[in-house]
């Protein structure tokens, strides 16, 4: 879940306290214009998946990035699902509508929404909002003015052993004003709004400019009706930019995975106001258009600054312009078969990682125009020997068998495209990519640590990039033993050592912290003496002979088996040597039913540095 942090709400209490003791004739306690927040809005009836006993079931848990080529490169893509579109007489898509989102600024032309601030943790970028905002990543003590330097490193150290959201957080404050205190954006569309001709959402917003009067509080306007009163007040005024972002509303619930892709560019999760309900959107594409590549949001009126990454067609109505963004095209490969009962040919599956567009957000002013995230797609019949990567163009696309009726226009946002290693591909390695370190034994070992290309990849503060073996492209970093790793986020290292002879793995596959890694395809040779015994007590060579501890054949894992009914906390517990010391190598690891019942990390644990003699 995505929720606020406990320091988040105990800052908010203390700073509303603040106005509390100072009473109603403090200055910016009592807003003239203000509403009260009336709970997170909720996606699960647009989604249509809810039940009575899981009420978000039908909300995507994630929206991970997917691949698909751009004229020949390895591109990224992030699917926000179907949106209406407007249609020319013959029935084609040809545009869609951009509705207006409010983002304020004081009389200084300062804005009142926050940069973006990435979490390093999980390279999630947040602007978020309200009172006393917090950094989303936890504080170094010895960083923080005026803490006590002598004990500073005994108590970071004593931080890194509470859970992940307890941890000690310092305020954002703005450096322009002075102060944490930062203003949502409003919209008065959400996905499931589709009332022509005015009110179809689709993710592209308009970027308006609202500047407020010296005394105003930020965050106390929580819908667009209050902001409308306020402007007819004339104490507040609103201009277009005439910009447009993509900036799909997504459930509190859902994750955006993170790319591999345009890393030095910030893709944040923006907090919004929905008619007083807390909204949350991802900036796909149109962080160029709010700020600079340092994360400074523009002030207003800074129009020179700003551009658009996509192409926005601007029309003259009555007094007014109202903004449009074209549909281009996008291709995606397509199982299809045959139904028995009619004889139809009906799609069976889409085939992931097969998306093919022709044009490239702009990152920089003068980038060839062309982009649209609006796809009308065509679904391409497959046969049964197709490979993604058989097409990497629109022009290897077979028009005549394209696939495009009923109609699907999508809000596809391009993240970017991968860079290629520069390592070659090992003779002898089914196509693995890096170093061969076979030192003439004959055989062919791959080192995918390293690679110049890779290296220079960095995004913002992160992590150089390295180079994924198995896929041959730039891929990210390289972490160890109970390190979070994920899509991404990170990969568990390849090397081997005396703790992992198999080297690590991640473990959930799709985002959780590197656990030892174990090759299914070697025979377990005590195999014979777990017949009749518990699972728990059970040995496995492949994982150490650590009772309980079995190689999940599947994702490659050694993961210790667990009982939910069991109460002992320590039932996850393992002490295992580790170079000449017996060590716990399982602290903070719960009791977690993927199925089956098994040992991991919570999501919000932070595992204590772990170090491996080779």
């Amino acid at each position: 879940m995505l929720m606020s942090t406990r320091h988040d709400r105990l800052a908010r209490v203390l700073l509303l306290g603040v106005c509390g003791l100072a009473g109603a004739l403090a200055s910016g306690c009592k807003e003239e214009f203000s509403d009260d927040q009336f709970g997170v809005l909720d996606l699960a009836s647009f989604y249509d998946g809810g039940m009575q006993l899981d009420p978000g079931a039908g909300v995507p848990q994630d929206i991970p990035a997917q691949g698909g080529y751009i004229e020949g490169q390895v591109a990224e893509f992030y699917d926000f699902g179907m949106v209406q579109a407007i249609k020319n007489t013959k029935g084609m898509p040809i545009a869609v509508q951009v509705q207006p989102m409010y983002f304020f600024f004081d009389s200084s032309g300062f804005p009142l929404f926050s940069r973006p601030v990435r979490e390093v943790r999980g390279g999630v970028d947040w602007m978020k909002g309200g009172k006393g905002v917090l950094n989303p990543n936890p504080a170094d003590l010895c960083m923080v003015p005026g803490f006590n330097a002598a004990t500073c490193a005994d108590e970071n150290v004593a931080e890194m052993k509470k859970s992940y959201p307890l941890r000690r957080r310092e305020f954002v404050v703005d450096k322009y004003r002075g102060v944490a205190d930062y203003q949502r954006p409003l919209v008065d569309l959400v996905p499931g709004n589709n009332d022509p001709p005015r009110g179809q959402y689709t993710g592209l917003w308009e970027m308006i400019e609202v500047t407020v009067p010296d005394d105003y509080e930020p965050d106390a306007i929580k819908q667009v009706s209050t902001l409308n009163k306020a402007i007819e007040s004339g104490k507040f005024s609103v201009r277009s930019a005439s910009h447009v972002i993509n900036c799909p509303i997504v459930d509190e619930r859902t994750n955006v995975s993170r790319g591999i892709s345009a890393r030095g560019i910030f893709h944040p999760r923006i907090e919004l106001w929905y008619r007083r309900q807390l909204a949350f959107c991802f900036l796909a594409n149109g962080w160029e258009t709010l700020g600079n590549d340092a994360g400074d949001p523009y002030f207003a009126k800074q129009d020179d600054a700003r551009f658009d990454t996509m192409d926005v067609a601007r029309i003259k109505v009555g007094s007014g312009t109202e903004l449009t963004v074209k549909v281009g095209r996008g291709y995606q490969g397509a199982e299809y078969g045959t139904d028995l009962s009619t004889f139809d040919t009906k799609l069976i599956s889409k085939i992931p990682d097969t998306l093919v567009v022709g044009e490239m957000p702009k990152r920089v002013r003068s980038d060839p125009a062309g982009y649209t995230p609006m796809r009308w797609m065509g679904y391409v019949p497959t046969t049964n020997d197709f490979k993604p990567g058989s097409w990497k163009s629109v022009e290897d696309i077979d028009d005549t068998t394209v696939v495009d009726t009923p109609v699907e226009v999508k809000n596809l946002a391009v993240r970017g495209v991968a860079v290629r290693c520069s390592y070659p591909v090992v003779p002898g390695t089914d196509g693995k990519c890096g170093r061969d370190t076979s030192m003439g034994t004959g055989v062919h070992m791959v080192d995918p640590t390293g690679d110049p290309v890779c290296q220079a990849e960095r995004g913002g503060t992160d992590q150089p990039l390295e180079c994924n073996p198995d896929t041959c492209f730039c891929d990210a970093p390289f972490v160890g033993y109970g390190q979070a790793c994920g899509p991404g986020i990170a990969q568990c290292s390849p090397k081997k050592d005396k703790f992992a002879p198999d080297g690590y793995q991640c473990f959930p596959p799709w985002g959780g912290f590197c656990q030892r890694a174990c090759d299914p395809g070697k025979p377990n040779t005590r195999a014979s003496e777990n017949d009749g015994k518990e699972t728990l007590a059970q040995i496995d060579t492949r994982c150490g002979e650590v009772p309980g501890f079995l190689c999940l054949g599947g994702v490659r894992t050694c993961v210790k088996y667990c009982n939910e009914n069991i109460q002992d906390p320590k039932q996850c517990s393992a002490m295992v040597m580790v170079g000449n010391e017996t060590r716990e190598i399982q602290e903070g690891q719960t009791c977690h039913n993927y199925g089956i019942q098994l040992c991991a990390w919570p999501d919000n644990y932070t595992p204590q540095p772990f170090s491996v003699p080779q």
